[in-house]
């Protein structure tokens, strides 16, 4: 495996930059992002760092420091975030063909095909477009091996102004790696890192210098790898996406629950979620957990916690039917007179649904239960989660978790969008008022008109082929043309490109061909003229 070159693309400051990319007035600002029911602080801009907030803190503690440096505070937005999370991963999959996502923020790339290029400059384009298409910026780092990769992240994140740094100049990484305490490699947890301590080994440097079988008797096999990793060596490659083998659904209540009605709506909730997940991965489950739990802060005699298992003689991915046995093993759980914080569901044994079994006790028409939950989570996926659901997930919803500070779900909610939409400021009256679209009842069909196009995250034709929309100094509707990088950023990312140059001979077709097209060597390999007889 010698001869790789890996990048790892971090998304900075994952959260935040999701808040900001509909809320651009956010740039430069300090940015805060709460865990479940708001308690702790789990994501930092830049900016909140600087004011000495540190991550895991709760809320409550730092409250003043973050009202008086006028810290804006959003609960987490997890379905915002993975979708935009999507959006990054599913832009770099249509520029590398290997890549692996390591984490809702992070992904590795394969370049080694890209080798003949000036890898840096490559990555800074990879950086450009990621910001361009979904607004999130990213930090790349380049190395002979994912392990290097990692390291040369961890520079370009801090060290440059670029975001993009490659490790794979000997007397580049010696000097990185002299620096760099052995926990700060990927792979090395505390305990190794004191292990290691004791047979001399205190830096990344002394571990690439050090006899791996040495590493490999102190710690693990593991080690001796990141050994070779650090030598430029590769020993682990890009892996594809498994299956999970368990599925877990789980959130505390936004209030103390007492009534076992309340606790069968939320764990139908959890359930329905949870189904939704293992239909994503085509698979189907033949076992379920439920558990429940009193706060275990409080006084012993006043705490409770159990958990039950139940087992479908034929794996099943339907909605109805699971709902339904955690509803049961819920009741069997309960006992009156607790106050209960947090219920789950955890989804067992689970196979891919190609493979189907039979049962001589039970049976199931999977080809019409599949149907209905195909036909549930296209109409969630069109008109944002919770559109569609079971009436054993209830209305109300009291008892869920608390997010006072929640930004809207834009991307997967038209709700949402309806109402940013409507916010928009389209002018304003002589009397200096400002005029929104709400105001004109523009905001629905203007919703409409979006809804295919939030999807998936570059914007696309009504027949959902990609389109690049970068407008030059020509960019007018009428006799316009699009700019020199929109046209160059096409021809490296397709076979063909169109590019219309705007009505009028004497106006679009001059500006491209004797400007555009001479200005930055383009050569139109067809010209179509379309002409009003």
């Amino acid at each position: 495996m010698n001869n790789k070159i890996f990048a790892l693309v971090d998304c900075n400051n994952f959260y935040a930059s999701c808040e900001r990319v509909f809320n651009p007035k956010l740039e430069g600002k300090p940015i805060v992002v709460l865990s479940n029911n708001d308690g702790c602080i789990i994501a930092r801009s830049n900016e909140a760092k600087a004011l000495g907030i540190p991550m895991g803190a709760p809320f409550f503690k730092y409250k003043q420091l973050i009202n008086r440096n006028n810290v804006h505070v959003f609960s987490s937005n997890y379905t915002f975030y993975g979708d935009m999370s999507a959006r990054v991963m599913t832009s770099l999959r249509s520029l590398v063909d290997e890549i692996e996502i390591y984490s809702i923020d992070e992904a590795f790339l394969d370049i080694s095909s890209f080798a003949y290029c000036d890898l840096e400059e490559t990555a800074k384009e990879i950086k450009n477009l990621i910001k361009q298409w979904t607004g999130i910026p990213v930090s790349i780092g380049i190395g002979s091996s994912k392990t290097l990769a990692k390291i040369a992240n961890r520079q370009a994140k801090k060290y440059t102004t670029e975001n993009v740094f490659d490790i794979r100049n000997l007397e580049v990484k010696k000097d990185i790696l002299r620096d760099l305490p052995l926990e700060e490699i990927w792979g090395i947890s505390t305990r190794w890192g004191r292990r290691l301590r004791k047979i001399g080994i205190e830096t990344a440097q002394d571990l690439v210098e050090a006899n791996p079988r040495h590493v490999r008797k102190t710690i693990s096999i593991v080690g001796e790898r990141i050994h070779y990793e650090l030598n430029g060596l590769s020993c682990i490659g890009i892996e594809e996406v498994k299956n999970k083998k368990n599925i877990i659904s789980s959130k505390s209540f936004g209030k103390k629950v007492s009534h076992v009605q309340e606790l069968e709506e939320a764990v139908s909730n959890y359930t329905a979620r949870a189904c939704e997940k293992l239909r994503q991965q085509n698979s189907r489950a033949q076992g379920l957990y439920v558990f429940l739990r009193t706060s275990p802060h409080i006084e012993k005699d006043k705490q409770y916690s159990n958990g039950m298992s139940a087992h479908f003689s034929i794996p099943t991915s339907n909605t109805s039917k699971i709902i339904k046995e955690a509803k049961r093993l819920t009741n069997k759980l309960f006992l009156p007179g607790y106050e209960y914080q947090k219920i789950g569901v955890m989804l067992l044994n689970i196979s891919d649904a190609k493979n189907e079994q039979g049962s001589l006790l039970d049976s199931e028409n999977y080809s019409k239960s599949d149907t209905v939950m195909k036909s549930l989570d296209a109409v969630n996926k069109q008109f944002g989660s919770g559109a569609l659901m079971l009436g054993a997930q209830g209305i109300q919803k009291n008892w869920r978790m608390r997010a006072d500070r929640k930004s809207g779900a834009y991307t997967t909610n038209l709700k949402d969008l309806e109402e940013r939409i409507g916010n928009i400021t389209i002018g304003y009256t002589r009397e200096k008022k400002s005029i929104q679209a709400k105001d004109l009842n523009a905001h629905g069909p203007m919703t409409v008109l979006l809804k295919d196009a939030i999807r998936p995250n570059i914007t696309q034709t009504l027949e959902n082929n990609p389109a690049i929309i970068h407008g030059g100094p020509f960019a007018n509707i009428a006799h316009g043309c699009n700019s020199v990088i929109a046209t160059k950023a096409g021809l490296k990312l397709a076979d063909y490109v169109v590019t219309e140059a705007g009505f009028g001979a004497d106006l679009g077709a001059e500006k491209f061909l004797d400007i555009k097209c001479r200005k930055s060597d383009l050569k139109p390999s067809c010209v179509v003229i379309v002409a009003t007889i």
